[in-house]
């Protein structure tokens, strides 16, 4: 509903993490943001109307993403896993689907570094190499700190959210068996960043989507009482833009690390 839109689209654009690398550091981020989050949309669509186009488009969309940032190959990991739920009996022709897709998501990066590796002698793997180190006393306390940051406020319409799916689970009043397989593959499809040196609100941003529409099962079920969750939306909002200059010298966290 529009209710449940509107809290949900509040609570993403308000993050700090997509702030800071959509808005006041990190303008190409919004690009692999921004493909990845059409490639969920149209994977709803598909699993709504069960046509096919809509999954060869979010094939498309993956690839031109790539493009921009390396989050939009989420967009393969969740178009793989969500194939992989929902397919058939005949092994051969869901291996023939998913292996076109593959295509479509990757022809478009491997034509630019050819070129960029013709023209400049230079490749994606130099420039990984070239990463300075990252160093931790403790990951999981980088971790825990790092998503506190990210996550605050919204941890209660998260938590509520997780409650009324479990709730759901065998009733699929709140959101139907295709839609919770579609929630599954966006939340497998954000485990990547695990796999990142770096610790970082920036890098870690990517599971916000993830939180926030589970977050939105719960703003569903409540959307009578939407004044509830607006009173987190502005206690979300305000420590979000009091983090650079007071919640991470708090916590001993950096402001931002490339």
């Amino acid at each position: 509903s529009g209710t449940v839109a509107v809290l949900g689209v509040l609570f993403l654009a308000t993050n700090y993490g997509i702030l800071l690398g959509g808005m006041w550091n990190f303008i190409m981020d919004m690009g692999g943001w921004a493909f990845y989050m059409l490639t969920a949309w149209l994977l709803l669509k598909h699993s709504e109307r069960s046509s096919n186009k809509y999954l060869w488009i979010a094939g498309i969309a993956t690839g031109l993403g790539g493009l921009f940032k390396e989050y939009a190959f989420g967009g393969l990991i969740m178009i793989t896993t969500y194939l992989f739920l929902n397919k058939q009996s005949n092994k051969t022709r869901f291996l023939a689907k998913t292996f076109l897709l593959w295509i479509l998501m990757i022809l478009p990066a491997i034509i630019l570094h050819r070129y960029v590796y013709l023209t400049y002698n230079y490749t994606y793997l130099d420039w990984l190499h070239a990463q300075a180190g990252y160093v931790y006393r403790s990951r999981f306390i980088e971790y825990f700190k790092t998503f506190g940051s990210l996550i605050n406020f919204l941890v209660f319409p998260f938590l509520i959210g997780l409650y009324c799916l479990w709730k759901d689970y065998k009733k699929n009043i709140i959101a139907s068996v295709a839609h919770k397989k579609l929630m599954i593959s966006i939340l497998v499809s954000s485990l990547p960043i695990f796999l990142w040196k770096a610790i970082t609100q920036r890098t870690l941003a990517l599971s916000i989507i993830s939180i926030t529409l589970i977050a939105c099962f719960g703003f569903k079920k409540f959307e009578n009482r939407w004044y509830f969750f607006a009173i987190f939306i502005v206690l979300y909002a305000i420590m979000n833009f009091m983090m650079d200059s007071f919640v991470l010298d708090f916590v001993n966290l950096p402001l931002q690390s490339s």
